[in-house]
């Protein structure tokens, strides 16, 4: 029996909804939506183009199957104090940037992109594109490399072609072999390095955050004023060396275990 609040809702809306809590379960075709939702074609069609053009679901072009997309992880940020990782990590991130007096920042992988969930600024202030919600592609920022360097090879490749790489400034990657060489030395390193490849005279620095399973969850970063900072060997060593015992220690809150090896490499990460 519907209640007098049942009226007002939106037969449309209420769908499009419910397509979002199954793919939010798991991934799904077209058909399979329909079925699992006992929803007709047509709807279901015109429902996924319209959350699919406002970003809020994506499709895997090689699977035809439909997951979450940027949008929903996007308006989520307003709630992310409620997410452990968030509570966990920001601590370190304070500390991290007191320690090396330059901004400091937590970053979530999402369909190509990384999204800034967490950022600690302190003086002096620096003009960066970085603001919590926004994103960046994964090929040209040193977060991106760091939440790839669990992926395979063949997987990251994918990833490439599937969201391009384009040039933001002269130093971006554009080809995908020097961009795999460079997520191979951070599985051996247990960092990643950004030379200006985002903003012009804006490097960073990054290390990856692994789960209680030895996965790739999040990572860490910190930012740069030049390119000539970080190829000061001495002061990169310092900066990777501050960056992989934050990792370390946000990890080993999160549950990992230095026994836990992740799928690239023999040994721990962070030694």
């Amino acid at each position: 029996m519907k209640t007098h609040e049942d009226q007002y809702q939106s037969s449309t809306v209420v769908k499009a909804l419910d397509i979002l809590k199954a793919i939010g379960t798991h991934k799904m075709n077209a058909s399979e939506i329909c079925q699992e939702l006992s929803l007709n074609k047509t709807t279901v069609h015109r429902l996924l183009l319209t959350l699919q053009n406002e970003n809020f679901i994506e499709r895997d072009e090689a699977t035809r199957k439909y997951r979450i997309g940027l949008s929903v992880l996007e308006l989520c940020c307003s709630r992310l104090s409620d997410i452990e990782l968030l509570t966990e990590t920001r601590p370190f991130l304070i500390d991290l940037a007191n320690t090396i007096q330059k901004p400091t920042h937590l970053g979530i992988y999402s369909s190509g992109n990384v999204v800034y969930v967490d950022k600690i600024e302190v003086l002096p202030k620096i003009t960066m594109y970085s603001q919590i919600g926004k994103s960046i592609p994964v090929h040209c920022s040193s977060l991106g490399k760091a939440l790839l360097m669990n992926h395979t090879d063949n997987e990251i490749l994918s990833i490439l072609d599937q969201y391009g790489m384009h040039a933001y400034t002269q130093r971006t990657i554009t080809d995908p072999s020097i961009y795999l060489k460079q997520i191979g030395q951070g599985r051996k390193n247990g960092y990643t390095i950004d030379f200006g490849e985002h903003e012009d005279n804006m490097c960073c620095i990054a290390s990856p955050i692994y789960d209680y399973r030895g996965e790739i969850i999040a990572a860490i970063s910190s930012s740069c004023y030049s390119p000539d900072e970080l190829l000061d060997e001495i002061y990169l060593n310092r900066m990777a060396s501050y960056m992989r015992q934050s990792a370390e220690k946000i990890s080993q809150r999160l549950g990992w275990n230095k026994n836990v090896r992740s799928m690239h490499s023999s040994h721990s990460p962070f030694t």
